[in-house]
């Protein structure tokens, strides 16, 4: 990434040596920054007139026209004077944010399971690293960015022995070195980014800002901090201090949006530049409908009438209340667009949104599906194409997560795991919250309850991570009374376990799989103490001639169906062995 026209931003000969980055001459640069306009609402910012007008100043945002009026009247309030592409729309739709955030909030809005087949200690740790650094959070957030700008990065980091997450645009990450292109790993990057900062008071007392560049690198070993510098600096950026970060690698994790191996950015969740268009497109026919609905509930008023009568006449008061009088072959009449111009409008407007979303296979329910009736079979089939789009965009999550995992494991086997509740003042270690063991109670206590102690975590040396995704969407009512019969049947069958019924059913309704567990052997146990207490013995062979005496008597025509359900479905008992089954 350059500096300037001939400045490099670090010198591998050195290693450290970083530069001010210069954005103009940068094409990708220009185009992220372009991208990040959209999620930020800032567009249209680059047009030189309001929408009715009136001259502005480029790049000023919105809260600045809204609250900082001073020097925005125009003594030319002429619209033709500037073509609509020069215009700041004042009814822009914030497609970008809306169709990002519905991705994101698809692939994590419920944040997947961490295992590790060969080692649950290790799940449980790295369970634990993501949930007290709010890595999940992170993670949104990156992915977000991702969406916006078709990469991101995550930076792990451990301060004083707490865990931090972190993420970081595209625009704002300057990969200076990269292991290979295959994954995408880097080995040096570079953070920098411009910061308003008050200066020390002047010999008058006045306090001002100046913007200041900070700096921060990352390398396989180190954090390398620098001192903050203006805009302007020249040359390359005293050093501040580094320090060792124990990750066993650049603790830079670059995430891709989609998959791609010749670039370092994926593609964005808008797609293509053209889906950009339309969005303009939308925000400027969206302006002139909310222009014509505004001219129609405050109307201009029309006179007509003898220039005597006009000459004597006053000011004219219109709304409610008001009252005007005219000669009797004089004309007063409010000047009203057409109502069909206003639906119209409104009607492109729609449609222009619905061209946008499905070029971006997002489907975003809104109030006219809400009152549609729409089948649940008819709803799912709408959204298949934005869950074939969500895997897509999965993958390359599941990936960042992967590497993130093994970072943290390869961190966890470095330095060792505290509990925080416990851990001394000024020792050295990984901060967590401690880990929570529960022995379970009997099978046949059917009072017990579990047992509860804690203990630091354990990092075993699992190093094969899987990331188990739950349901997008939880199942109603309907569908679930429908998925039951088929795990039952499933199970009859012989297709299933018990086991696997439960967990998906409990992951399907976003339960624990353990606490359900639990409670079904604690129904089990008590229907057994139950029976004994009633002087019976589950699985007594009088207890299967009494189930087998009642289905005959269901039975009663002999053609071997139950009542009016399918083939009879009868306890089965084992027997001891006799001398007839040697």
């Amino acid at each position: 990434m350059a500096a300037d026209d001939s400045t490099e931003a670090a010198d591998s000969s050195s290693g450290s040596a970083v530069c001010v980055l210069s954005y103009n001459n940068d094409p990708r640069q220009q185009a992220l920054l372009a991208l990040k306009s959209f999620w930020k609402g800032e567009q249209h910012d680059h047009a030189p007139a309001s929408w009715e007008g009136a001259p502005r100043t480029e790049t000023c945002g919105y809260l600045t026209e809204r609250f900082e009026m001073s020097g925005w009247h125009s003594t030319n309030l002429n619209a033709d004077a500037w073509g609509y592409h020069q215009r700041r729309p004042n009814a822009a739709a914030p497609m970008s944010r809306c169709i990002v955030s519905a991705f994101t909030a698809a692939i994590l809005g419920r944040p997947p399971a961490l295992a590790t087949p060969s080692d649950q200690r290790t799940a449980k740790y790295l369970t634990a690293c993501w949930d007290d650094a709010d890595g999940w959070a992170v993670l949104i957030e990156a992915r977000n960015y991702a969406g916006v700008q078709g990469a991101s990065a995550i930076v792990v980091s451990m301060i004083e022995g707490q865990l931090s997450f972190d993420a970081y645009w595209a625009d704002e990450m300057h990969v200076l070195e990269w292991a290979d292109c295959a994954g995408w790993k880097p080995l040096r990057a570079v953070y920098q980014t411009r910061v308003s900062v008050e200066q020390d008071p002047d010999e008058k007392g006045r306090v001002t800002s100046a913007v200041m560049v900070q700096t921060k690198m990352w390398t396989e070993t180190e954090v390398v901090l620098f001192e903050d510098v203006p805009k302007d600096h020249e040359g390359r950026i005293p050093e501040k201090r580094r320090f060792p970060h124990n990750m066993g690698r650049c603790p830079v994790f670059w995430m891709q949006n989609t998959k791609n191996s010749r670039e370092p950015e994926g593609t964005y969740d808008l797609q293509t530049p053209q889906v950009l268009e339309l969005c303009d497109q939308l925000d400027r026919v969206q302006s002139f409908a909310v222009r014509a609905t505004k001219a129609n509930a405050s109307p201009t008023l029309y006179r007509k009438d003898h220039m005597h009568w006009l000459q004597r006449g006053g000011p004219i008061r219109k709304g409610h209340g008001a009252e005007i009088t005219g000669t009797p072959d004089g004309d007063v009449k409010f000047l009203e667009s057409d109502g069909m111009g206003v639906t119209n409008s409104w009607e492109t407007a729609k449609n222009l949104r619905t061209q946008i979303m499905q070029a971006c296979n997002c489907i975003v329910p809104d109030s006219e599906w809400a009152v549609s009736n729409i089948a649940v079979e008819t709803f799912l089939m709408l959204f298949r194409s934005m869950d074939a789009q969500c895997d897509v965009l999965q993958v390359p999550v599941r990936r960042v997560i992967r590497e993130i995992c093994d970072a943290l494991i390869e961190l966890g086997q470095n330095v060792p795991v505290l509990d925080k509740e416990k851990a001394g003042k000024g020792q050295e270690g990984i901060r967590l919250p401690p880990e929570v063991i529960v022995t379970e109670p009997n099978e046949d206590d059917i009072n017990g309850e579990p047992e509860t102690k804690t203990a630091a975590y354990e990092v075993g040396k699992a190093r094969f991570v899987q990331v188990v995704w739950g349901p997008r969407q939880l199942l109603s009512p309907a569908q679930f009374g429908a998925y039951v019969g088929a795990l039952g049947n499933a199970k009859l069958q012989s297709l299933m376990s018990s086991d696997s019924a439960v967990e998906d059913l409990a992951n399907a309704r976003g339960h624990d799989p353990a606490v359900e567990k639990r409670r079904i052997r604690q129904e089990k146990a008590k229907g057994k103490a139950e029976l004994m207490a009633n002087g019976l013995t589950p699985g007594m062979p009088g207890d299967q001639q009494v189930a087998d005496d009642a289905a005959e008597e269901d039975d009663a025509d002999g053609d071997g169906m139950v009542g009016e359900g399918g083939p009879e479905q009868r306890p089965v008992t084992a027997k001891k062995p006799g001398p007839e089954d040697a």
